[in-house]
């Protein structure tokens, strides 16, 4: 009798971990949100749509010439420093999403489903990706929490010229109005 009580009791007290586990895994995991980030999407954004979205990244200077050599006044890459240093879009229909996107790169249902665009000023190379660590929403907006793949042990030295990076997030259709990207 003693040992079928005791028995209970752990399998009470291993469910009540398991739930509060659960809870507090999905409050915040982007898979509460069905949510999956795309992280170096450049090719998939119209070109007219990027141009006329500049960031604050280097640019080729189109009027530097070579003769000359770089100078202050004869620089290779300028920055235009009242350009905005990111930029988030939410695509919640077909219409914008055609507008934006050159190609249908991801399935998405608009019914069920939303694309959070964001772009930004990226000092790591495109060949290191993002993902996504967690996703808070409190009223009508939401904060995206990312982290580079590289590792603690990792020290490679792939610094390279800020760029214009553009990331998508699909995830489940959620009532908001503002998304902001942090990273971790």
């Amino acid at each position: 009798m003693k040992l079928k009580r005791i028995l209970v009791f752990g399998i009470i007290l291993v469910l009540i971990a398991a739930t509060l586990l659960t809870t507090v895994l999905l409050t915040y995991s982007p898979l509460r949100y069905r949510a999956k980030m795309y992280s170096y999407c450049n090719e998939w954004i119209d070109p007219a749509f990027l141009e006329s979205k500049k960031l604050r990244a280097m640019y080729d200077n189109p009027n530097y010439d070579e003769n000359e050599g770089p100078t202050p006044e004869n620089p290779v890459y300028f920055q235009d420093l009242t350009l905005p240093s990111n930029r988030t879009f939410l695509i919640t229909d077909e219409e914008t999403f055609e507008e934006i996107f050159t190609a249908n790169p991801i399935e998405v249902n608009f019914n069920e489903e939303m694309i959070v665009l964001y772009m930004f000023i990226d000092g790591v190379p495109s060949t290191r990706n993002y993902s996504i660590k967690k996703i808070e929403v409190e009223g009508d907006m939401a904060t995206v929490y990312f982290k580079s793949d590289k590792k603690p042990w990792d020290d490679r030295k792939d610094a390279v010229r800020p760029w214009h990076r553009c990331m998508v997030v699909k995830m489940k259709k959620m009532d908001i109005s503002t998304v902001t990207f942090t990273e971790i």
